[in-house]
């Protein structure tokens, strides 16, 4: 009897084991994706300074300067299709590329600019049709506004990666 309850025991543990094995292993890539779609917006300071004043501009104002609240966020894709937000597919051959940028990483050094964000770049981030990331770039600043992944993004542009992802955009 004895050995027949240590020998269920084993047997649990070791299914146990295995099942945590199956789970998707840890990764340190910010998003599992098949398609990435680009928008970038031409606009200067000083245009925004003049929409400032204006009321039919207050969703885009807050596109351009506000952290994005979730990937299900219906008035940041009614923006990007109402204003002239240029738009591109990144191919996949840039995927590789992409995957280098949207990642956890450690840097010895961590930068950090002082001024207010003008989110001119957007990437969402799909998997089979369905949107699970959203990055809004500043360029200007080197600031973001990552949502759809559980991994800390606090760190994300640095060592060089904000320049990088400057160029792979506009290749």
């Amino acid at each position: 009897m004895r050995a027949s309850v240590i020998l269920f025991c084993a047997l649990m543990v070791f299914i146990c084991c295995t099942r945590e094995q199956k789970k998707q292993p840890y990764s340190n890539q910010y998003f599992d994706y098949d398609e990435v779609e680009y928008f970038h917006l031409d606009v200067t300071h000083q245009a925004m300074k003049n929409m400032t004043t204006e009321v039919r501009y207050k969703d885009l104002l807050e596109l351009l300067t506000e952290p994005i609240k979730s990937v299900s966020d219906s008035a940041l894709f009614r923006t990007l299709y109402t204003y002239p937000f240029k738009k591109k597919l990144i191919p996949s051959t840039k995927f590789k590329a992409l995957d280098s940028i949207f990642q956890v990483k450690k840097h010895q050094a961590v930068e950090s600019f002082a001024c207010i964000p003008t989110y001119r770049d957007v990437l969402i981030f799909k998997k089979a049709g369905q949107v699970i990331g959203i990055a809004k770039i500043c360029f200007e600043c080197n600031k973001h506004s990552i949502v759809g992944t559980n991994l800390d993004t606090d760190e994300f542009g640095q060592s060089g990666d904000y320049k990088k992802l400057a160029t792979l955009l506009t290749e």
